[in-house]
């Protein structure tokens, strides 16, 4: 497993976001492949605590910096990731999430809430 430090650094975005529209929250999309059927399962419980699944082991998440940081430590800190597993996250600025496309439900956007009504 890779030192937390460093992967903190690899994946935390500059204090100059690339995106000049930036508000404050990020669109991220992590993907995994994990062998380890009760790490896997651990993994999907606590992204799922973040964001939406949109796929099987993928995730996608708007979250401000400390909640992505956040996020990733746990990550690093409850799933043993062996040799053969890979976790990807992927930051969006709001330029590359303009250029999203996407074919069947959309899923939830950026601001939206989810919204129950009980009659």
């Amino acid at each position: 497993m890779r030192d937390m430090n460093t992967v903190l650094t690899d994946f935390y975005f500059d204090e100059q976001p690339c995106c000049p529209d930036w508000s404050g929250e990020m669109r991220y999309v992590v993907c995994y492949d994990i062998a380890n059927d009760k790490q896997r399962t651990r993994l999907a419980r606590l992204l799922g605590e973040y964001g939406d699944r949109i796929q099987k082991s993928v995730f996608e998440f708007f979250l401000s910096d400390g909640g992505y940081r956040e996020m990733w430590t746990r990550v690093l800190g409850e799933v043993e990731v062996e040799q053969e597993d890979r976790i990807r996250a992927i930051p969006l600025c709001l330029a590359c999430e303009k250029k999203l496309e996407v074919v069947g439900p959309r899923g939830r956007e950026r601001g939206e809430v989810e919204v129950y009504v009980i009659v």
